[in-house]
């Protein structure tokens, strides 16, 4: 089975467990702070895409701050969690490697422990997809996990198996540049292996 439709199947099996464990921004020591960041980027108003929204904890919290928000999972379960949760987000059922949006329509892309759900092969393909959705001057910020290889793993948030793809903050930088980001950086988290990567389509 394809790599995306069996962590689809992980995540709508596991849809409320996952949301409860990560439903408070308090629950992640300085993602508030990484939110915050992020959004004193984006140059104008307008709509902020959260890939890989899980629960909608991120995408509320964008709400409250005064953006549109668009909303997407691989999760038909968690989107309707995060339907519940804040009726002012837009939700979009999607395969980050095939973003079913034109080009140029979002101010930020925000990616947070997505992407590490996704082969290592494929990452320049979702970045590239990311390029290609963002206005010119628009922001993304990534969180992954440093490291190296990639597999299934078991425990965390979660009791089922994830797949994780693990990589260097350098060779992530690398792969960002590739894609056609500029002004990439890098910062750790505060969260044990985790960074964020932020970079802009110039």
């Amino acid at each position: 089975m394809h790599l995306g439709r069996k962590m689809r199947k992980v995540y709508d099996a596991c849809a409320a467990e996952y949301a409860d464990r990560t439903s408070k921004l308090e629950f992640f020591s300085g993602l508030e702070g990484e939110l915050i960041g992020f959004c004193v980027r984006l140059d104008a108003k307008g709509t902020i895409l959260d890939l890989g929204c899980g629960g909608g904890r991120d995408s509320e919290y964008f709400v409250h701050q005064g953006w549109n928000v668009v909303a997407c999972d691989i999760s038909g379960e968690l989107l309707g969690i995060t339907r519940a949760r804040s009726a002012l987000v837009s939700v979009v059922q999607a395969d980050m490697m095939r973003l079913p949006f034109r080009e140029n329509c979002f101010v930020g892309a925000w990616v947070c422990a997505s992407m590490v759900h996704i082969a290592l092969g494929q990452h320049m393909t979702a970045l590239k997809e990311l390029f290609r959705v963002l206005i010119s001057g628009g922001t993304v910020a990534i969180s992954m996990k440093a490291g190296t290889g990639e597999g299934w793993k078991t425990g965390g948030l979660m009791d089922g198996p994830r797949w994780f793809s693990h990589v260097e903050p350098s060779s992530f930088v690398d792969v960002m540049e590739s894609a056609g980001f500029s002004d990439v950086s890098t910062s750790w988290s505060g969260r044990g292996a985790w960074f964020i990567a932020v970079g802009v389509k110039a």
